[in-house]
């Protein structure tokens, strides 16, 4: 985010039963320099198998989001998916008592 490539974004967002509220958002910015677009499953796990920022890995980002969601009762088959690719390049499973 500190390069730009994310803008925040206010919405509002649907709370099931209890009507809207306004919630903060990251939207990312296609025409900035960092921006990759679309990629194959593949070529997203070694990118991320191999990054890492001033706050950790990808990948930690990638599993915790997920764990997350998870305890909201959100699933995401598509990062899952991405997440077991990432863990295959590592000898990781998804869904192990450290992530």
């Amino acid at each position: 985010m500190t390069t730009g490539i994310y803008q925040a974004v206010w919405c509002e967002a649907e709370i099931e039963g209890n009507g809207t509220a306004p919630v903060l958002t990251f939207v990312v910015d296609r025409d900035h320099r960092q921006y990759a677009g679309p990629m194959e499953t593949e070529s997203m796990a070694r990118i991320i198998a191999g990054a890492a920022g001033k706050y950790g890995t990808c990948r930690d980002y990638l599993a915790n989001t997920l764990h997350e969601m998870r305890a909201l009762g959100v699933a995401d088959p598509e990062l899952t998916t991405l997440l077991n690719a990432v863990d295959l390049r590592e000898g990781l499973r998804y869904g192990s008592a450290d992530d």
